[in-house]
């Protein structure tokens, strides 16, 4: 039986939540539609209510060339429409976070940067960037996360 949100005992515990979050952009990497954020802050804010003591947001965006391992930081760098920063921007906004440019964060252990919302609230950076992505596996989804 899956439990819903609603349900779970989330203080002082970290949450993984998988969030579609694969949105819409033009040319200059700017959001078009921002419609798949908008639908998951009702989960975000109810977490946050519960006093979750950290939730990590992991998503996939537009699928890269390379990999980690490959170049990361460049790719990173140089090609705005692969990278979170726009949409964990957003988020912050959407949110109505104090800080609404979220800084860059590496979680102990895990071989993807992150994007610090708020103390509580990280975005892991695009899962396409980490060669596991697809394989569903328990273990890399726990060292992704810094678990």
């Amino acid at each position: 039986m899956t439990a819903s949100v609603i349900d779970l005992m989330v203080a002082r515990r970290r949450v993984l939540v998988r969030v579609d979050w694969n949105v819409a952009c033009d040319e200059a990497g700017t959001i078009t539609d921002d419609f798949r954020i908008r639908a998951s802050l009702p989960t975000i804010r109810l977490l946050r209510k519960k006093k979750a003591q950290k939730i990590i947001l992991a998503a996939h965006f537009v699928n890269p060339v390379e990999r980690i391992g490959e170049g990361l930081e460049r790719t990173i760098a140089g090609n705005r429409r692969l990278t979170f920063a726009v949409v964990a921007k957003h988020a912050a906004q959407l949110l109505h976070l104090p800080d609404i440019n979220p800084k860059l964060v590496i979680l102990p252990g895990s071989p993807l940067p992150a994007y610090e919302l708020a103390p509580d609230l990280i975005l892991l950076e695009n899962l396409r960037f980490y060669t596991g992505e697809e394989k569903n596996d328990d273990e890399e989804g726990r060292q992704i996360c810094g678990f």
